[in-house]
């Protein structure tokens, strides 16, 4: 590890938590290259693919309703500075990595997916660790991101974690926005707008977002869950050529534009 390195990690402490039916959760693998993570009627489907990992279906099983949206974003995406000449690369969750592994379930219900060696060599020394756990409690996924900067060279400049995008949902369906003291929506889904700001601010004051069916029967919630209140830009982005809308968290680093600075979620 570098002298100069920082880890901002003492008040940067998220959960990203998805659930949608209040019943236990239990986890399990499916076939080759792929993991299946059960959660009452929601099953989350991770792919491995050469070159990273991505979300392969998100699934409510009580209702046969697919959530997840056609060519749906990474995971995660890593917006990296060259502290010299200021050239920008980005490393995302489903790309650009020689070695990804997911790794069976520990007695807790937790799984890692880990990232490593880019395949752009002049990222040498950037890794990914993402922990994903079924908690029985509350029925939901939380995830945890950790990102390891041990480059000389490149800095750590936005992280867009999490990021998922929803399918139409039938007839009425809804959106919840973070505005003011909230606000429904029902247009997004056939419109290239986008909806959000900056948190904290007087316009953008929660850190959550959902998407439902007009009956409550299905739907998806998307949260991070920081006691700090750090900043970060929080948006919906409609996507009208594929009848969805995108949920989108991002990231500025502190530190920004050093070299040798990690970022944990």
């Amino acid at each position: 590890m570098n002298a100069h390195k920082k880890i901002n990690k003492s008040n940067r402490r998220y959960r990203f938590i998805i659930w949608l039916v209040f019943l236990l959760c239990v986890a399990n693998t499916a076939g080759a290259g792929q993991t299946t993570v059960q959660a009452g009627a929601m099953k989350l489907v991770l792919a491995k693919a050469q070159e990273g990992i991505r979300i392969l279906n998100l699934l409510d099983n009580s209702t046969g309703q697919e959530l997840l949206a056609p060519d749906a974003p990474p995971l995660f995406s890593l917006e990296l500075r060259h502290v010299k000449t200021r050239e920008l690369l980005t490393l995302t969750a489903d790309s650009g990595w020689r070695q990804v592994e997911a790794s069976d379930a520990d007695a807790a219900g937790q799984r890692i997916l880990s990232f490593e060696e880019p395949a752009d060599d002049r990222l040498k020394g950037i890794s990914v660790e993402v922990r994903l756990l079924a908690d029985n409690a509350d029925s939901a996924l939380i995830w945890d991101l950790k990102v390891d900067n041990n480059s000389e060279q490149w800095s750590l400049w936005r992280i867009i974690f999490p990021q998922v995008a929803v399918r139409y949902l039938g007839e009425s369906s809804r959106i919840f926005l973070p505005q003011t003291a909230g606000v429904e929506n029902s247009d997004l889904w056939n419109t290239s707008d986008r909806k959000g700001g900056t948190y904290p601010s007087g316009w953008t004051c929660m850190q959550y977002m959902a998407a439902y069916d007009a009956a409550g029967k299905t739907g998806l919630y998307v949260g991070l869950h920081d006691p700090f209140g750090s900043t970060k830009d929080i948006f919906v982005q409609g996507l009208a050529d594929k009848h969805a809308v995108a949920f989108r968290f991002e990231h500025p680093v502190p530190d920004m534009g050093k070299a040798g600075v990690d970022f944990e979620l």
